[in-house]
């Protein structure tokens, strides 16, 4: 699919206001440094792909690289004021969907399973304002407490996540514990790039 049909059949839509804290035109880019425990970095990075058919409806994909290789695709949708995760494979959607953040103040909860483990989690959003790229800029923050079950495992997350317009996620902090261990991992993006046709922000 071409980068001007893939940005067309986005446009057919109606907008929805988280895109202003997530935008997903074909070809952004966004680079991160990733540090776990404050000893072990590495960079990822991420790059929206054209909009694919995931179950009965239209989601666009991110496909995320670590080390140079392609890691991992995720699919998404906007619905109303919300970014749901719809899952990991087109042919197998998330029942229900994730939502992962809202553009407005507000709480919500999950409950699923993924990957064989089930995921409760609560969740919170909140506007604020930041200076980002040289930009003072609104942001978005989402904080999600989750329980994630694996049988025999038992983990508690803690992840904090900031959103700012006109770029998407420019910070994460977690926070991971179970009966045995703990790990912190805080991601921050290094760099951001808007695709050729749309210039810079």
């Amino acid at each position: 699919m071409s980068l001007l049909l893939a940005v067309s059949m986005m446009a057919a839509r109606e907008p929805s206001p988280m895109e202003r804290f997530f935008p997903a035109t074909p070809g952004i880019k966004r680079r991160y440094l990733s540090e776990r425990d404050r000893v072990e970095k590495t960079e990822t990075s991420e790059e929206v792909m054209a909009p694919v058919r995931v179950g009965d409806q239209e989601a666009f994909s991110v496909q995320t690289y670590s080390a140079g290789k392609r890691s991992g695709l995720t699919y998404y949708r906007f619905e109303g004021d919300a970014l749901k995760i719809v899952g990991f494979d087109p042919k197998n959607p998330l029942d229900p969907p994730r939502i992962v953040a809202k553009s407005t103040p507000s709480k919500w909860s999950y409950e699923g399973s993924e990957g064989g483990a089930k995921l409760v989690y609560e969740a919170e959003s909140k506007l604020g304002r930041r200076k980002v790229e040289g930009k003072d800029r609104e942001i978005l923050i989402v904080v999600i407490e989750a329980k994630i079950d694996e049988g025999v495992f038992q983990n508690t997350v803690k992840q904090t996540s900031t959103y700012a317009e006109g770029i998407g996620l420019i910070e994460m902090r977690e926070e991971q514990r179970t009966a045995r261990t703990k790990w912190d991992r805080v991601v921050k993006l290094i760099k951001f790039e808007a695709p050729k046709s749309e210039g810079g922000n």
